[in-house]
């Protein structure tokens, strides 16, 4: 998910190119042709679409927090959790990762985006329970 989310900034920042800043720098001097609108528009999805993906994401991180704090009850441990967990990973599937071993998880067999995220929960766990000096 998060090489998703830098593909998603990166084609942004293409989109978004120093030409715009020149065009607003200074008015047109002819009417804007068919490719030039059609480049704004695409602009402005794009604009649109970041917008939406960005408040996904922060309602993905209050909700995984909100789990968290109900479970653990902590919340410096919570914001941790959450701060450093794979966007692609729910707070359950964070529980259930830690709960199971990779044997259980069938880990060998899983897709290597999803060992990704497995090794990631497990490496936040540590990284947290380290961090606050739970251990």
């Amino acid at each position: 998910m998060r090489i998703l989310i830098t593909v998603i900034f990166l084609f942004a920042l293409m989109v978004f190119s120093p030409s715009i800043t020149r065009a607003q720098e200074s008015p047109p001097d002819k009417p804007l042709s068919k490719e030039s609108l059609d480049s704004l528009e695409a602009r402005e999805d794009v604009s649109v679409l970041l917008n939406k993906m960005y408040l996904l994401l922060d309602e993905i991180q209050r909700k995984r927090n909100y789990q968290c704090l109900k479970v653990f009850g902590h919340s410096k441990f919570c914001n941790c959790i959450n701060k450093n967990m794979a966007t692609g990973l729910s707070f359950w599937h964070y529980v259930q990762v830690l709960a199971s071993t990779k044997e259980e998880l069938d880990y060998s067999n899983l897709s290597e985006e999803d060992q990704l995220l497995v090794d990631n929960a497990l490496k936040v766990r540590e990284q947290c329970v380290t961090e606050l000096g739970f251990n």
